[in-house]
């Protein structure tokens, strides 16, 4: 029997990142959504200007915001 040490990833665990602006908010937006998969947005929401939950290539989630 293989030992599998290494969890897979999963959309329950993601990363949260807090853009400067709106151009860096686009720019890892771009990035991570080539190749993946969009969940949410991006959209307006609360005190963000910009709101998304992205999955990229490698199956890692993102939380990108960017405050107005």
């Amino acid at each position: 029997m293989e030992k599998k040490y290494a969890v897979d990833f999963s959309w329950a665990t993601s990363i949260f990142v807090e853009t400067k602006n709106e151009a860096e908010f686009d720019r890892l937006f771009e990035a991570f959504k080539e190749g993946g998969h969009v969940m949410m947005g991006p959209e307006a929401m609360g005190i963000y200007s910009k709101v998304t939950w992205v999955t990229d290539r490698f199956g890692v989630t993102w939380q990108l915001v960017c405050e107005k």
